[in-house]
């Protein structure tokens, strides 16, 4: 899987991302794009402001967004309030199992099982979750991964929201840069600015 560095910044975050980085920067082609069609337009994933898709590093048939900080993409511009990773998984028709049952998986993913699959490497030793809180139509988690991620200058922390849309589940996920960690408050804050720009 490929790695990723602040002066880089070869984006991918799941293991459908994709592989290849080159040395002379990123290896995507940007075009300011503020928003991407997935699952063969079924569905359209939308940035928060100051934050475009990455369209190369992302996997639209597959529902799979990655979204960064436009100044990040272009090197140029204004960079956002809160400067992090995004990244937004839309499932498949059918997937979705979230609402009306934000209790059980609130709860769930603070025990080992939701924490093996919070993991990068399905390990829930290396999860310490601090907050899994229940809200009507998503579920909101904060954890650390001890396991180092596989995208070089992440931070540990992680937020992440879980919600149906369109009978499809969606999981949005926030991460910091090492060079700039953002903090609880700020984590949030961007997850939730992701969500209701989705």
């Amino acid at each position: 899987m490929t790695r990723l560095r602040p002066t880089l910044i070869c984006l991918a975050l799941s293991a459908a991302a994709l592989s290849g980085c080159s040395s002379a920067g990123l290896p995507l082609i940007f075009n300011g794009k503020t928003e991407l069609a997935v699952l063969d337009g079924r569905d359209t994933v939308h940035a928060p402001d100051g934050y475009c898709v990455a369209p190369r590093a992302s996997r639209p048939a597959d529902g799979f967004v990655v979204i960064a900080p436009c100044n990040v993409l272009a090197r140029t511009g204004l960079t956002p309030t809160i400067p992090g990773l995004i990244t937004v998984q839309v499932g498949p028709d059918g997937s979705a199992a979230v609402t009306g049952n934000e209790d059980a998986l609130a709860e769930l993913l603070a025990q080992d099982e939701g924490r093996a699959l919070l993991a990068v490497d399905g390990n829930p030793a290396t999860i310490v979750v601090t907050v899994s809180e229940a809200y009507e139509g998503h579920v909101e988690v904060f954890f650390s991964d001890g396991t180092p991620s596989f995208i070089l200058g992440l931070q540990p922390d992680e937020w992440r929201a879980f919600l149906d849309r369109g009978g499809r589940m969606v999981t949005i996920a926030v991460r910091g840069y090492q060079y700039r960690p953002i903090t609880p408050s700020e984590g949030l804050a961007l997850l939730r600015l992701a969500l209701s720009a989705l």
